[in-house]
């Protein structure tokens, strides 16, 4: 048997049980993502029963857990034999479907779970600020949508993936598969598939020149270094670069007189 106490209006938890064993994937007893949970109590049994048992508990992406409930689980897990997951303070859920940053709590700072984008999708509004904002752990789940682009995922690229969560993105019609190269490494083996978005434009990197601006004009992502060089003292050319996507880039000044 494996219990999993996922997303509910719970206040508190006392687990009393003295041995509680299982054969499935991942923890026995899995406590995540419940918004209003605040105490937690495991018995002394189940927690003696459970050393050594690999991967036994998982608590994740609980915002209110008290911090003398986590501290007395990590004080447990610092123990020889104890592997368990649990979360930091103020860890806090990923709203399931995601589709606006308007849903995220303000204090948070890191969220757990899968992040789900679905058919109510048309639009994820985001801001350059909200790039590398947050620690996630969970997976990217993207299906279905009417999304033109996902650059808003960059807001979650502080990753780690959560095991045996599935991460892709496809079947979005709208949503142009050229420009996902970046997603491959920030998100550990993503399956993007059956995007059939017109093709759109990206560009790689060059020395910055008027024609160079010229022709890079279209593009939304640009992968490759950027030369400026042999520049007589600053020049405007530099305030036309559009705002872009930069991936894999160093930015190179040389020459400058």
């Amino acid at each position: 048997m494996c219990i999993a106490i996922e997303y509910t209006n719970y206040t508190g938890l006392t687990i009393n049980n003295e041995n509680i064993t299982g054969s499935c994937k991942g923890p026995i007893l899995r406590i995540v993502n419940n918004p209003k949970l605040e105490f937690l109590s495991l018995s002394r049994k189940l927690v003696k029963n459970w050393k050594s048992e690999p991967n036994a508990i998982r608590v994740r992406g609980n915002r209110k857990l008290s911090e003398s409930d986590l501290k007395r689980l990590k004080k447990t897990n610092n123990k020889s034999g104890y592997n368990w997951d649990l979360q930091e303070i103020g860890e806090c859920a990923i709203p399931k479907p995601f589709l606006s940053f308007k849903q995220l709590e303000p204090t948070c700072v890191s969220f757990y779970g899968p992040l789900t984008v679905g058919p109510e999708a048309k639009a994820v509004p985001h801001k350059p600020s909200d790039v590398h904002e947050f620690n996630f752990t969970g997976c990217i789940q993207v299906e279905n949508t009417k999304l033109k682009d996902v650059t808003f995922l960059l807001a979650f690229s502080k990753f780690k993936l959560v095991p045996f969560c599935p991460q892709y993105i496809r079947n979005n019609k709208n949503l142009c598969p050229k420009n996902l190269k970046y997603l491959n490494v920030i998100f550990t083996n993503i399956k993007i598939e059956n995007n059939l978005g017109d093709p759109c434009s990206e560009c790689i990197g060059g020395q910055v020149s008027e024609q160079y601006l010229s022709e890079s004009a279209g593009c939304s992502f640009v992968y490759g270094d950027l030369i400026i060089a042999n520049w007589k003292g600053w020049h405007n050319a530099i305030l036309a670069i559009p705002c872009k996507i930069f991936f894999n880039i160093t930015l190179k000044i040389c020459h400058f007189l």
